[in-house]
């Protein structure tokens, strides 16, 4: 399953970075990526932005950085599953 507008929208097409829009006055986001497993979202970092601002600065940069750390060794990313 893929999340869809407007809850999600692509920060780096060429990278397929997803930020996914929480509400609220202040604008957080999480950044990641889908995954191979079917329902796999793997998150990279949290930020929040005002206007075109991102902070913390330099994150988006450093969302790609760690995407292709993990593409290069799977063990980089930490599972998590999810509580029924």
């Amino acid at each position: 399953m893929n999340w869809g507008p407007p809850h999600t929208e692509f920060l780096d097409t060429e990278n397929r970075i997803i930020e996914v829009r929480l509400t609220g006055k202040v604008k957080h986001r999480i950044l990641g990526f889908y995954g191979d497993t079917r329902g796999e979202f793997i998150v990279l970092g949290t930020c929040f932005h005002k206007q075109n601002v991102y902070s913390p600065p330099g994150i988006k940069q450093a969302v790609v950085d760690r995407k292709n750390e993990i593409e290069m060794d799977q063990r980089r990313a930490i599972t998590c599953v999810r509580p029924k």
